[in-house]
């Protein structure tokens, strides 16, 4: 596998702008390179947090149906949220799984955190090697905490991430 020649993390609060940055960097290499970007997004089809990339001109764009928002959706049952962390965590391993057995020049995540709620973190940084560049938002805040546990595993992901990439941009 070839290791990321450029990677960029961007983080932030819920409404922070964070989706469009990622649109617009998405768009800029999929023109500079047509055909050499796969999307990956992972945004929520539930509650209206966060929005979806949307399919951008020649990128590869795949984003499963069916997820959902943990933390809105289960009203702080712990059971409940979990349970739809599992399912976007079986979702989103789908997508990795792809890019990684075929991996285009680019990659780019919208809401990588949807994934590691309950997936495969390892699965994360593989992908990430794979590419020679590497785009990906997180959620990064405190406005959607829980008690449950998922608040503090996408902290420390999105932590531990951010100290991996070469560019870690916080709005």
């Amino acid at each position: 596998m070839q290791a990321s020649r450029f990677s960029v993390l961007i983080y932030g609060e819920t409404g922070s702008g964070k989706t469009k940055l990622t649109r617009v960097m998405a768009r800029l290499l999929a023109s500079l390179a047509p055909g050499s970007v796969f999307i990956a997004d992972f945004a929520p089809d539930k509650a209206g947090v966060g929005a979806p990339l949307g399919p951008v001109e020649r990128a590869v764009y795949r984003r499963p149906k069916g997820l959902r928002a943990p933390r809105l959706e289960s009203r702080g049952d712990c059971g409940i949220m979990m349970e739809l962390a599992r399912l976007n965590a079986r979702l989103t391993r789908t997508v990795l799984e792809e890019y990684v057995r075929n991996p285009l020049p680019a990659l780019v995540v919208n809401d990588i955190t949807i994934h590691v709620h309950a997936g495969d973190e390892e699965l994360v940084y593989e992908a990430m090697e794979a590419a020679r560049v590497f785009v990906a938002n997180a959620y990064y805040g405190s406005k959607l905490s829980d008690n449950c546990g998922l608040s503090d595993r996408e902290k420390r992901f999105v932590e531990e991430l951010a100290r991996r990439v070469d560019v870690a941009w916080r709005l």
